[in-house]
């Protein structure tokens, strides 16, 4: 494929890092000449020096033969006029970023007056993930499927998990509960692994399960933190509102600290919360906030030192969990090393819901999706079985699937459940498959050799 990326980026290097290595043809384009230089000398791309919403510009890109033109200016305006503009000079999918609130307000709008296939807003991916983390505070990420019936949460093998130096095998009898290790990172490579692997400590794993039997199962691995009963938000900008809206209907007690006095007060008179008008970087400013072993702290002020400060502040004050919203790999990396803190990398966010957009765009199988697992992709897809499907009633352990594929979950008369080896495929059985990236799938068939 031909990708253009329009806005040398943090997010932009984690598009190249990944497109990169598939061998797509990638062209950036920045007014920058040292962000141009920079990239060239990193990474295998073309790049050219001028604006994204320049018709010379993009006409030397050789716009009218890309597949997608993504656009990742921080202005919104010139995201939106590059993205428009590409799309009329023949690009066939544009992608375009929005961050001001005005302007998501009317992103149908904007869509259809400009002719512009998908609209991405950072802060709405990140408030979707911190919220969702809040629920399951020990996991790395948590993702819902089938309406939020199965979830598959990613957890790092520390050295007192029940799981360390087990075999599979020996593990869901120990525990009693249906649950499925689709996969496990281990220095950066994605192994499939069977019953008889071993896991080790670093180890980042992906668990699937039903609902109810995930919260079963964090319980009986005292994967849960004492119950949260409070929410501070360190930073009460547009990131910190949008967190704030998606929380403000729930029994949560929630509160914000931020050093700007007339944000503060447009919060206060905006929501029914605690507002303190402080420095995150004050310890003394925490004192109002009431922390403590119930409290989950989420640090999105917009400065990786501030919020790595203030994780350290939260955990003085015994939070029962910390995320931090992180631009940089290497806060990220210091962050990850805190046991207690989850690292919420907003440019790596972006990129892989960036991804999924391309991929998902191009495979036509209905209900088929890309998960990003660590650093690394996944496909899932969901098939229904029909009368003809030759494997019917056969065992799971006597079908001979492609390799790195599992079947991870079966709906069947509306329940659904993980099933083992010795479980059967019956008619009308809607299936849910993850296999490796690479693999080409195009039907129902195409999962068995």
């Amino acid at each position: 494929m031909r990708i253009i990326i329009i806005g040398i980026s943090n997010s932009c290097e984690y598009l190249i890092n990944y497109l990169e290595k598939r061998n797509h043809d990638i062209v950036v384009i920045d007014k920058k000449i040292e962000k141009v230089e920079a990239i060239t000398n990193q990474y295998s791309v073309t790049a050219i020096c001028g604006s994204g919403a320049s018709r010379e510009v993009l006409l030397k890109a050789k716009v009218e033969y890309s597949d997608y033109v993504i656009t990742l200016t921080s202005i919104d305006e010139i995201n939106i006029l590059a993205a428009s503009m590409a799309k009329n000079l023949g690009a066939k999918y544009v992608i375009a970023s929005l961050e001001r609130r005005d302007l998501i307000n009317d992103i149908d709008f904007i869509k259809n007056q400009f002719d512009i296939d998908c609209i991405i807003n950072q802060n709405y991916l990140i408030s979707n993930s911190i919220v969702s983390q809040a629920c399951y505070n020990v996991a790395k990420k948590v993702s819902f499927f089938w309406d939020g019936k199965l979830i598959l949460a990613e957890i790092t093998i520390n050295n007192d998990s029940i799981f360390l130096h087990k075999k599979l095998k020996d593990i869901k009898p120990l525990l009693d509960i249906d649950f499925l290790i689709i996969g496990v990172v281990r220095n950066n490579e994605l192994l499939v692994p069977k019953g008889d692997f071993i896991l080790d400590e670093k180890d980042t794993i992906g668990i699937l399960s039903t609902n109810d039997k995930m919260t079963l199962l964090f319980s009986k691995l005292n994967l849960f933190h004492n119950p949260i009963k409070s929410i501070v938000l360190v930073g009460g900008g547009s990131l910190g509102e949008a967190i704030l809206k998606r929380l403000i209907d729930s029994k949560l007690k929630i509160s914000v600290l931020d050093s700007n006095f007339e944000r503060c007060k447009y919060l206060l008179d905006k929501y029914p919360i605690n507002v303190i008008n402080g420095n995150a970087n004050d310890i003394n400013s925490y004192k109002d906030l009431n922390i403590s072993n119930n409290t989950t702290v989420v640090s999105t002020t917009g400065k990786d030192e501030i919020n790595l400060l203030a994780s350290i502040i939260a955990k003085s004050y015994n939070a029962s969990e910390i995320i931090s919203v992180v631009e940089s790999r290497s806060y990220e990396e210091v962050l990850k090393g805190n046991a207690l803190t989850v690292a919420i990398s907003a440019p790596r966010v972006v990129a892989q819901n960036i991804l999924e957009n391309i991929y998902n765009n191009t495979n036509n199988i209905n209900e088929s999706h890309y998960y990003v697992f660590d650093n690394l992709f996944l496909k899932t897809f969901v098939f229904s079985i029909s009368k003809d499907f030759k494997y019917i009633s056969k065992k799971l352990m006597d079908i001979k699937f492609k390799k790195n594929l599992l079947v991870g979950a079966i709906k069947r008369k509306g329940n659904i459940f993980i099933p083992s080896g010795r479980d059967f495929l019956l008619k009308d059985d809607i299936i849910f498959v993850l296999s490796n990236s690479n693999e080409n799938i195009n039907s129902i068939d195409d999962i068995c050799n």
